[in-house]
């Protein structure tokens, strides 16, 4: 058995998940989407079935309903890692504060984004730099020296 590669690995469930794929599929495309479906990445996927990553990417150049279904079994598992990450966050023993400011800022952008004050005072000093085409050195326009805008008062 593959040791984990990472702390992922060691801690997320590993239990895979059976599916009503198409037909169509082969069994190593079942195999595979089932083990995307759990979570994680391509190659995570492939060790779990044992093959070469490289069959997944040829598959979604070659087949369209493959592409659809490994669409779907990557949602699977991006809904699968955001349970996880909640359960962490969440841990009555060791919630992690970090891990819950990610997901409030995803779940809630308008009200949990980083906010950044982009006012200036003062003057602004604007320089152009002309270059005339057929002249060996560009000539330096002087700068223009701009105020910004006053904040409009409140009647």
């Amino acid at each position: 058995m593959n040791q984990p590669y990472n702390t992922l690995d060691a801690r997320f469930p590993t239990d895979v998940i059976e599916r009503d794929w198409p037909v169509t599929l082969t069994p190593l495309q079942v195999q595979f989407l089932n083990a995307l479906s759990i979570g994680g990445s391509v190659a995570r996927a492939c060790r779990a079935v044992g093959m070469a990553r490289a069959n997944p990417y040829r598959w979604l150049e070659s087949s369209e309903e493959f592409a659809e279904q490994f669409a779907v079994a990557k949602e699977y598992g991006v809904q699968r890692l955001e349970d996880w990450a909640l359960s962490r966050a969440m841990d009555q023993d060791s919630p992690s504060d970090r891990l819950t400011e990610f997901l409030l800022k995803a779940a809630r952008p308008e009200v949990y984004r980083d906010r950044v004050d982009h006012h200036v005072h003062g003057k602004v000093e604007h320089r152009k730099r002309v270059i005339l085409e057929g002249l060996e050195e560009a000539e330096v326009v002087e700068p223009l020296m701009l105020e910004s805008p006053k904040p409009e008062e409140e009647e």
